[in-house]
């Protein structure tokens, strides 16, 4: 008897695990074969038809309006006739959903706290629905994986999809409009947010916070929001790519944004039409259609690169940021400044084109230490670059022209050092007002500064002597007293105790413009250091392809440099006697600043029967035939053509024509002959 009670107990167990088994494994995504429940014709409200159902059952909904509040604790799928007749109006959740593998389509939820409502639960779907005028959520997910919102309408409420502690969800194809925030990420990580039209005055288009990581932000279209587009706090892992906004653009505020070309946010974002990647709107109260900024706020290792930022407020602004990199991007025509730190240190601001910021400053240092400016073109401004307060910050290798009334202004700001810059043309060159506290040269050999009102006899600058002392005859690229005043140094005076004490004789750096595509183009100095990259450093990342045609190699003339190619270049050294094509990927001119020496007896090149891509290393224009010079035009040579990237077009060199600096030939050769190019 004993035994047969065990052997019914060991039964009833096993009949009670495989029934808790069929139970977890019948936990399902809906099928085909499901039961309809119809509403109102089987059931007069929509939470009774549910109430009514099982799991796999779907529950539609003929048009009409129903005031009821709907609560999904099955695993169903509840479907309206159609969105915009179907309406659902109810307080608080309209459609609460509690239950996993739910679908939810075709309604018009409106006036309640929250239209559709899914907490703690995976694998919904809630699509093609109107969600209208609810107080705080449209559509709302605190706690739900795997789950989509995709194609709903969702308008007037003060967020219209909230994603809170929810992770790897599908926002697609929605549009959104006239929310407080159209789309609102917190705590929710690995979520894609694609293709959806975000616009028509919400205040926040995008807005991610808040341990918010690792996320996809792609194909949207943003415009017209009234405060930012794209709003990234704190966020870490974000990809960005291919949104287009409209009449706003993006903050970053805080984490650690790194370098967008690892970091997933590349150029295929365009703000206005225009290809950019970090571009918002001024944080407060509408603004101008046009106008926006580049942000960065408690932010460090952020890179903002090749950017175009034109007809903003402030093209690029950085409060409390350091260790983050501004490389050769266009900051032109702005109301107030192209640049502005503040309170921001170690910065890196490299190779930027700033000009044309006529309401104050191209680059203003305000509150800011130990920042690097290097390389960069400035003109055209109110002022060029301003310090306040700023010290410690090293200004090298700029070319600083043109500007309304100052080329450098320092108010308050010590220990900073200028050096192997260019300052042209400026209506006052520099004004220092710190008693003596900065440093205008980098001692000798190497020297101060360019000043172009002091740099000819006239104007009491010669370049006879070499030496610490400016005492030894012989010239070194520095201004001294020359032989009429008996040598010595002879400082630039900027005022009573600011002075260059190694002012340059001819500009440090030399520089070309190039444009976006592809340039034929020459080294005019003489190249010790031959390496493709080295070379081509102040463009580093500007372009993607260099390219030489090397007739002496009949089998495979083309050589070729890809940055992104790891395997199979054959282009590793240029130098100033070839002509070489270099394709240029960022937008508008592109500063290529050039170092060499400057050629003082002619250079020769050796041209081969054919057509040759040689270089002009000199350092002066000159017609046809006096460039040719040792070779005669249809006896050596029959042909010589250039091309003009600036305009876009081929040009034959005719006898009134000349050979210009920078330009890159091919020249086509009757017969060997060595051409002898006058420097």
């Amino acid at each position: 008897m004993r035994k047969k009670i065990q052997s019914i107990i060991i039964c009833l167990i096993l009949i009670f695990a495989i029934f808790t088994t069929i139970d977890l494994v019948f936990e399902f995504p809906l099928t085909s074969g499901s039961t309809t429940i119809y509403v109102p014709t089987n059931y007069p409200t929509i939470q009774e038809a549910i109430n009514a159902a099982i799991d796999g059952d779907t529950v539609y909904v003929y048009s009409g309006a129903y005031f009821e509040n709907v609560i999904v604790d099955k695993t169903i799928n509840l479907t309206g006739e159609n969105k915009d007749n179907t309406t659902i109006e109810g307080v608080g959740d309209v459609i609460h959903v509690a239950a996993n593998w739910v679908n939810v389509s075709g309604f018009t939820v409106k006036n309640g706290s929250t239209g559709i409502d899914l907490y703690e639960v995976n694998n919904c779907k809630v699509f093609n629905n109107i969600a209208s005028t609810n107080d705080f959520h449209g559509i709302k997910f605190t706690r739900c994986i795997d789950s989509d919102i995709t194609n709903n309408t969702v308008l007037n409420s003060h967020t219209g999809i909230s994603l809170s502690q929810s992770s790897y969800n599908d926002i697609t194809g929605n549009k959104v409009s006239e929310n407080n925030y159209g789309i609102a990420l917190h705590d929710a990580n690995g979520n894609n947010i694609t293709g959806n039209i975000v616009y028509s005055n919400n205040d926040f288009g995008i807005w991610l916070h808040g341990f918010t990581d690792s996320n996809c932000i792609v194909d949207n279209n943003v415009s017209f929001c009234g405060k930012i587009g794209i709003y990234l706090s704190g966020t870490v892992g974000i990809t960005l790519r291919n949104n287009t906004m409209k009449y706003n653009g993006i903050r970053i505020d805080g984490g650690d944004v790194q370098h967008w070309n690892t970091h997933n946010i590349d150029t295929s974002n365009t703000v206005n039409g225009k290809p950019l990647q970090y571009w918002v709107n001024r944080t407060r109260g509408k603004v101008p259609a046009g106008t926006g900024q580049v942000i960065l706020a408690n932010c460090t290792n952020v890179i903002i690169e090749g950017q175009e930022l034109i007809n903003c407020s402030i093209g690029i602004l950085l409060g409390f940021s350091s260790s983050n990199i501004i490389l050769a991007n266009i900051v032109s025509s702005n109301t107030y400044e192209g640049i502005r730190l503040f309170k921001s240190n170690n910065n890196t601001i490299v190779n930027n084109n700033v000009s044309s910021n006529s309401g104050f400053y191209g680059i203003r240092i305000h509150y800011s230490d130990k920042n690097n400016i290097t390389g960069n073109f400035i003109y055209f401004n109110y002022v060029g670059i301003v310090f306040y307060e700023s010290n410690y910050n090293l200004i090298t290798y700029n070319t600083v022209f043109l500007n309304d009334v100052y080329g450098i202004h320092l108010g308050y700001s010590y220990n900073n050092t200028f050096y192997h810059n260019n300052f042209i043309d400026n209506s006052d060159q520099a004004i220092d007002e710190s008693n003596n506290g900065n440093r205008w040269d980098n001692g000798y050999p190497s020297g101060g500064n360019y000043w172009s009102d002091f740099d000819e006899s006239s104007e009491g600058a010669y370049d006879d002597y070499n030496g610490e002392g400016q005492n030894i005859l012989g010239s070194d690229g520095i201004v001294d007293n020359g032989t009429i005043g008996g040598g010595g140094k002879n400082p630039y005076v900027i005022d009573s105790d600011s002075w260059d004490n190694y002012p340059l004789i001819e500009p440090y750096n030399n520089y070309m413009i190039l444009k976006q595509g592809w340039n034929l183009i020459s080294l005019p100095l003489i190249q010790e250091e031959q390496n493709l990259t080295k070379v081509l450093k102040s463009i580093n990342g500007l372009y993607d392809a260099v390219q030489w045609y090397n007739i002496t190699d009949t089998r495979d003339p083309w050589k070729h440099y890809k940055v992104s190619k790891p395997y199979g270049n054959d282009l590793f050294e240029i130098n100033e006697k070839m002509g070489f094509w270099i394709h240029i990927t960022q937008p508008g001119d592109t500063i290529f600043f050039y170092n060499g020496t400057r050629p003082t007896e002619n250079q020769t090149i050796t041209l081969y029967p054919g057509w040759n891509m040689v270089g002009y290393p000199s350092f002066n224009n000159r017609d046809r035939t006096t460039a040719l010079n040792n070779i005669t035009f249809g006896t050596h040579v029959d042909a010589i053509w250039t091309y003009d990237s600036h305009i876009q077009r081929w040009e034959k060199i005719g006898p009134s024509d000349y050979f210009e600096i920078g330009r890159g030939y091919y020249i086509h050769a009757k017969s060997k002959c060595d051409w002898e190019v006058p420097c």
